[in-house]
């Protein structure tokens, strides 16, 4: 919208140079037959002997101009001649800068317009290809591979339900396939691996990091790495990535920052009551696929992240209530995770611990 009105304005600058050139056209003619060469001095009669382009140019206003070409007329040497070659140096001097100046003009208002047209915002960009099928990736057998991977992410149990030993997908926690920002998102994610994993106590790979997942999360078992799964999961979230500059974490990456303040179970309690049973049930067990469990055999186990009350409080802030996120205090989001982290979960199996 800026672009098309400064190509307006541009366009209105340009139409108005050029009445203006015709205008001095038109006074430039008809003051040529009006001047007297008694005004004319010696010295400036010898700049335009050895100069008369550079002399007329630096001229700094209209009367000025006359002056050089009363000048010009009093050095000619066929007097007859001299208005005429007066009049077509004027105009010829005019003409150049006026042209130059309307191509330029003209220059500007053509990429203002393309600009303005043809380029998308970044943001635009990546919300629309958040579905590789849409993104006219060359190689369909990769295409359906990242098609895969996002199908397994957002309903795991169905389409990796062999490694998932609760109802839970990683889309539950990851919001929006993995886009949303402040929600763990994967975007830009692989450019970080390998990397430190203080949890694991090792440098750890993105492999790793969904073995993690399946481990803890989704109350499973790893993922092996040679398999159909794991490489969809893989490719896809390179795919999240494919626009990430390596080691440049995404501007929304993890939770949001929260204050540590002291939790109260007890509030959080009511406010489970008030703001999350409609959806997540008052007995914690959620609808899966829709709506996922907070506890209970069907939740994360109590080796996830998840588990702890800081970062779900730095999740529940940004993101819960899912119909009106954002409205519950920082002390509110604080006393319902510690809430949620006194009820019944799945056990983590420390056959795992690597991971």
């Amino acid at each position: 919208m800026i672009a098309w009105i400064i190509g307006i304005i541009t366009l209105l600058l340009l139409l108005l140079m050029i009445w203006r050139l015709r205008s001095e056209r038109s006074e430039s003619g008809s003051n040529s037959r009006n001047f007297s060469s008694s005004d004319v001095s010696a010295p400036l009669c010898r700049k335009i002997n050895q100069n008369p382009k550079q002399t007329f140019l630096r001229s700094a206003n209209m009367k000025a101009q006359r002056t050089f070409l009363l000048a010009l007329t009093s050095t000619a040497s066929t007097p007859s001649r001299a208005p005429s070659r007066a009049i077509h140096l004027m105009c010829g001097m005019r003409c150049i800068k006026s042209s130059w100046t309307i191509a330029a003009a003209a220059f500007a208002l053509i990429c203002l317009i393309a600009s303005g047209c043809s380029a998308p915002s970044s943001r635009a960009t990546k919300a629309e290809s958040t579905n590789p099928q849409q993104t006219g990736l060359a190689n369909t057998q990769q295409a359906e591979l990242i098609h895969q991977g996002q199908l397994i992410f957002d309903e795991t149990p169905k389409y990796a339900g062999s490694y998932v030993g609760n109802k839970l997908a990683c889309n539950d926690c990851h919001l929006q396939s993995g886009t949303a920002a402040y929600a763990a998102p994967m975007i830009d994610l692989a450019g970080l691996f390998p990397m430190f994993n203080k949890r694991a106590g090792h440098v750890i790979s993105l492999q790793n990091r969904i073995q993690e997942c399946f481990s803890r999360s989704e109350a499973g078992h790893p993922v092996p790495e040679d398999s159909g799964e794991m490489k969809a999961l893989v490719a896809y979230v390179n795919w999240l990535s494919r626009d990430g500059a390596k080691g440049k974490p995404y501007k929304g990456r993890g939770f949001v920052k929260l204050p540590a303040l002291t939790a109260d179970p007890v509030n959080g309690k009511s406010v489970y009551a008030s703001q999350c049973a409609g959806c997540h049930g008052s007995d914690g067990a959620g609808v899966p696929p829709v709506l996922p469990a907070v506890w209970g055999s069907d939740s994360y186990n109590d080796g996830a992240g998840m588990n702890d009350p800081a970062k779900m409080a730095a999740f529940v802030f940004h993101n819960m209530p899912q119909n009106h996120p954002g409205t519950l205090t920082a002390q509110q989001a604080w006393d319902v995770s510690a809430y949620i982290h006194t009820m019944p979960r799945p056990k983590f199996n420390q056959a795992y611990k690597n991971y």
